[in-house]
């Protein structure tokens, strides 16, 4: 097993709305190494960390981020752009944009597609450091 992780997280806070559909801050890194799994993205752990969550509230597995805002360092691939669109997040903010596998502006935008029926907003952070460059071919 390997103990280096892509320098990847994501983060769903709590929201200020009373419609709150989370009790508690989910933060989750992506694993794909120390798991040797190929879907194991920060992305998805966190929506899955999150319906785990939702499940032991309600007695069944709610993957729905309605109302919520999912903090990423990269751009979501485009596999991710899909989960967070089928799961309804509100919006996305991330830092690093993914050139050639990114979902939410980089090599296509996923939720602004014509036919998709669900829109997110999506706010890239701009900043003048990059502290945590990885290959632009990797999925995020």
């Amino acid at each position: 097993m390997v103990d280096f992780q892509l320098p990847i997280a994501a983060y769903v806070p709590v929201p200020y709305e009373a419609e709150a559909t989370i009790g508690t801050p989910s933060l989750a890194v992506d694993t794909r190494q120390s798991t040797n799994h190929p879907l194991r993205h920060a992305v998805l752990n966190v929506i899955r960390k999150i319906a785990d969550q939702q499940g032991e509230e309600t007695e069944g597995r709610n993957y729905l981020l309605t109302s919520l805002t999912l903090f990423v360092t990269h751009e979501p691939c485009i596999m991710c752009s899909m989960a967070l669109l089928h799961s309804r997040v509100k919006e996305v903010v991330y830092l690093f944009g993914m050139d050639q596998t990114g979902g939410c502006g980089g090599s296509t935008c996923l939720p602004w597609l014509p036919p998709v029926n669900h829109r997110f907003g999506i706010f890239r952070w701009k900043t003048t450091e990059n502290r945590l460059p990885i290959d632009g071919s990797i999925d995020a």
